[in-house]
């Protein structure tokens, strides 16, 4: 069996590679738009990405599909949420309004890393015309 996976994270995660788990064992490291060839005696295979603490669900593949790791763009938008939380308690004068949107970014924050240690990475499959999300 031959699958192929390939990494287009962007900006976002370029700083590190990405660790890919072929059946729960490290197979490789990948860089922004880099790919890697997956080569087994089965019939399917269990992948997964990691980078520090932050994960992907584990997606089934099979023989000739293509795996793309992308960022999961809901909690991007989730971390602007976030910033812009922090900005508006920054440029607050009184201490009410200071602390709930403190309080408010802290929170979403915490979300987003809760979240982040099984979905920060989307592996998006596709096998000729098909393609979903996972």
């Amino acid at each position: 069996m031959k699958a192929r996976v390939k990494r287009s994270t962007g900006m976002m995660g370029g700083l590190a590679k990405v660790s890919l788990f072929v059946d729960d064992k490290e197979a490789t490291k990948l860089s922004n738009d880099e790919e890697f060839m997956i080569v087994s005696n089965k019939e399917s295979v269990r992948v997964k990405a990691k980078q520090w603490f932050l994960g992907s669900k584990e997606v089934e593949v099979k023989e000739n599909e293509a795996i793309e790791i992308r960022i999961n763009s809901f909690l991007t938008l989730f971390y602007l949420v976030a910033f812009i939380l922090l900005f508006l308690s920054g440029m607050s004068v009184t201490r009410e309004p200071k602390l709930i949107f403190s309080v408010s970014a802290l929170v979403v924050i915490l979300i987003i890393i809760f979240i982040s240690t099984r979905s920060w990475f989307v592996m998006l499959k596709t096998s000729g015309t098909n393609s979903d999300r996972t």
